[in-house]
């Protein structure tokens, strides 16, 4: 009789590792990703050039309309930085108090930041039918020190990922089945 009690001990010691084998492959899958959120955000940074020219020498011409003398003054220049080319041609006719300006004028935008923020949304559906297990060990307290009162399994099913189902026995010869309800 004392043999079948360390036998039954070494079956429970095996069993145990298979589990905690088992569900360590089982584990291992990859969670299935249903779906994927891109969310892209682009904000343009202001470029602000600023190109001040004070006393600008001018061309000058004299006109006659009606013996009279208007001034013409005309100017052009072409300004070119790092970020910004500008042709300008600037002209004003004093008889007419008119400003005609023609202008060519290029940037480049170099200052545009993009931020890429993406989402996944990981739905884990639970398997209709899958396994569960367990295992016990009663302690008893006696007189000198604390013994090994009772030592059990239980194996069952799990349903919908909620509901469980199983039986057990342990070392007393009690046996049973366990239902429950996973919150």
């Amino acid at each position: 009789m004392s043999n079948f009690k360390y036998v039954f001990y070494c079956l429970i010691v095996l069993v145990v590792i298979g589990l905690v084998v088992a569900s360590y492959y089982y584990g291992r899958k990859p969670i299935p990703v249903s779906g994927e959120t891109v969310n892209e955000y682009r904000t343009t940074l202001p470029v602000q050039t600023t190109i001040i020219r004070e006393r600008l020498p001018a061309i000058i011409d004299t006109v006659y309309v009606d013996n009279h003398a208007y001034e013409l003054a005309s100017y052009k220049e072409v300004i070119d930085t790092n970020k910004v080319h500008i042709e300008l041609d600037v002209k004003y006719n004093e008889y007419s108090n008119l400003f005609d300006i023609r202008h060519n004028i290029s940037t480049v935008r170099d200052s545009i930041y993009v931020e890429r923020i993406i989402t996944k949304v990981i739905d884990k559906k639970h398997k209709l039918i899958g396994f569960t297990g367990g295992t016990s060990i009663g302690f008893s307290d006696s007189e000198r020190d604390i013994e090994l009162y009772s030592a059990g399994i239980d194996l069952g099913i799990k349903l919908a990922g909620k509901y469980s189902a199983s039986a057990f026995i342990d070392t007393k010869k009690t046996f049973g089945v366990r239902l429950g309800v996973d919150f």
